[in-house]
């Protein structure tokens, strides 16, 4: 995730046409129900200062543990406004995207020795690695960002609906086909066959 902008810019702080959900703290209920599993040592540490620069219109929809290179264990934050990865070292090295560019985080079929499941982050113009500890954590992650990117797209009163060329209907079309391949389920010949049919172009030479 090589996208990289000043730490908790100010303008992702307050929203004057959203609500206040109050000052960020561990007690403020959309973070208590992020946090529910309880971070400790470098975890917790790492929640205090992703709160601390929390804004009073943004709520906090998941938290989970993720490995990053280079930054390695860190958090990974899904708000009403972006995902962040927050380090465990107390660097001002963290890492954001705005939620309205974020495609999908898909979950690969790797897995380490540790146990730890391998997933990618999807955006407008690459994808990005993380690990995490487990497939509920990846699933979490996707319910969170899915939300709140349909908060983002749905049709205001007075605005028009934005034009997206079926952008996201068909990279979720395109992400079912590579779970299909990792899976075994489709062959190299079937894959191709398949994504110039779903493009609309001739399939490339075997």
């Amino acid at each position: 995730m090589d996208h990289q902008s000043p730490p908790f810019p100010d303008s992702a702080r307050h929203h004057p046409s959203r609500p206040d959900y109050g000052p960020a703290h561990r007690s403020r209920a959309d973070i208590a129900a992020a946090l529910l599993w309880d971070p400790t040592g470098n975890d917790a540490r790492a929640a205090e200062r992703f709160i601390t620069h929390l804004g009073e219109s943004e709520l906090v929809l998941a938290v989970r543990p993720a490995w990053l290179r280079p930054h390695g264990w860190g958090l990974f934050v899904v708000t009403t406004d972006r995902v962040l990865y927050v380090p465990h070292d107390d660097s001002d090295d963290v890492l954001e995207l705005p939620i309205e560019v974020v495609l999908w985080l898909l979950e690969a079929a790797d897995t380490n020795e540790h146990g730890h499941h391998k997933a990618n982050l999807i955006d407008l113009e690459r994808n990005v690695t993380l690990w995490f500890e487990g497939p509920t954590s990846i699933t979490a992650i996707n319910i969170a960002i899915s939300w709140a990117a349909r908060q983002h797209t749905a049709v205001q009163s007075g605005y028009e609906p934005a034009n997206t060329g079926n952008v996201v209907e068909e990279f979720s079309r395109f992400a079912a086909l590579l779970r299909a391949r990792e899976t075994g389920a489709l062959d190299d010949e079937a894959m191709r066959g398949a994504i110039a049919r779903m493009f609309g172009v001739a399939p490339p030479p075997s």
